[in-house]
């Protein structure tokens, strides 16, 4: 038996269609709103699909590392349901502006930092003092350091050194009773300096203050004391070094440098102390210059002042066996077993023959 399935009648179907427009309707303009507010979330934002779109109605995606990039448009054409701003990308994603300038901030520093490590390799080469403070000052100048003290007294109180772009004297010229080798001295931390620290430090005589003001009229407003020989010491100093920035601005561009800088000021001083005691060392004696060849002389010489075999054979371009060679060759010639002997022998000259040598 056959069942015939009469279709619907017509008034059904245009309620059907009718209930179906009501409740699209709404759904269709929710969709289409370009006016949604932002979401609350930071990390994805949610774009609303077209009602032709097949599957999910929401599409989530994670922001870029570009904030000002606009989102892309869907795709079946027509205007965004809504962008997002440079503007509005700054208020909703405000920790992506603060880490990018950290990274500069930190990219500079390393930039920075490396411009002084070959400064200070190129302190660690110079031949004279005013070199060594020409490129000393050079590097100071990276850092908008204008200013630099260089300070040593013997630990009796003789023998003082004094090296400054400033014309003022200290209190009461080089003594141990300075402020700077009285109190910042006594141990190897950096001390804040300048007048715009002096409120930090009310212990201070009245000679000392004057001198601080007077350095203040020359530019000399913020510093930082770096010591590099202790008292206890046989000599005893340091470095002061000074800018005319604001204490805020002090802190925030030379501090994070202050490992740098205490490198630099230890270099200074050693190449310095060098030179000085170069400048100090008798000539060598001729009569040795005559027992010795040319390349054994050199190598004599540069090895008298506490050079080691590998610097030696890097200045004059050998090979360290070769100076190992004229350096025993020198010693033979010499009749020593010591470097110690040696440089004795270079100043002092060879010391006359005993009565009871044999071949006399």
């Amino acid at each position: 038996m056959r069942t015939s399935i009469s279709p619907p009648p017509a008034n059904a179907i245009r309620d059907t269609d009718a209930d179906t427009a009501s409740v699209a309707a709404p759904l269709r303009n929710r969709r289409r709103s370009s006016t949604r507010p932002l979401p609350a979330s930071p990390r994805s934002l949610v774009h609303r699909c077209r009602s032709g779109d097949r599957g999910s109605r929401a599409r989530a995606f994670r922001h870029s590392r570009r904030c000002a990039v606009r989102p892309p448009p869907l795709n079946r054409g027509g205007a965004e349901l809504f962008s997002v701003s440079p503007a509005a990308t700054l208020c909703i994603f405000p920790h992506r502006q603060l880490g990018r300038s950290i990274c500069n901030e930190r990219r500079k520093i390393v930039n920075q930092t490396k411009q002084l490590m070959s400064l200070a390799a190129e302190i660690d080469c110079q031949t004279s003092v005013a070199g060594v403070w020409e490129v000393f000052g050079a590097a100071l100048a990276r850092l908008d350091l204008t200013h630099y003290i260089f300070l040593m007294i013997d630990a009796d109180g003789s023998r003082p050194e004094m090296a400054a772009t400033l014309s003022l004297e200290p209190p009461g010229s080089v003594s141990a009773r300075d402020p700077f080798l009285q109190y910042c001295c006594r141990s190897f931390e950096a001390t804040l300096t300048g007048i715009t620290h002096l409120g930090d430090y009310p212990y201070l005589p009245d000679s000392a203050r004057s001198y601080i003001e007077g350095a203040a009229e020359h530019g000399f407003t913020s510093g930082l004391a770096i010591p590099v020989r202790l008292r206890g010491g046989p000599r005893y100093g340091g470095f002061n070094l000074g800018s005319d920035m604001p204490r805020e601005a002090f802190a925030r561009h030379v501090l994070p440098h202050l490992d740098v800088l205490r490198f630099l000021c230890l270099i200074a001083e050693r190449r310095r102390d060098v030179l000085r005691q170069a400048e100090r060392r008798p000539a060598p004696s001729e009569e040795v210059r005559h027992l010795l060849t040319p390349r054994e002389f050199e190598i004599l010489e540069r090895m008298s002042t506490g050079m080691t075999r590998r610097q030696c054979a890097a200045e004059l371009a050998v090979r360290e066996s070769t100076v190992a060679t004229h350096l025993k060759s020198a010693f033979d010639k010499l009749g020593v077993r010591s470097m110690v002997e040696a440089a004795h022998v270079l100043y002092r000259g060879p010391p006359p023959p005993s009565a009871d040598d044999p071949w006399l």
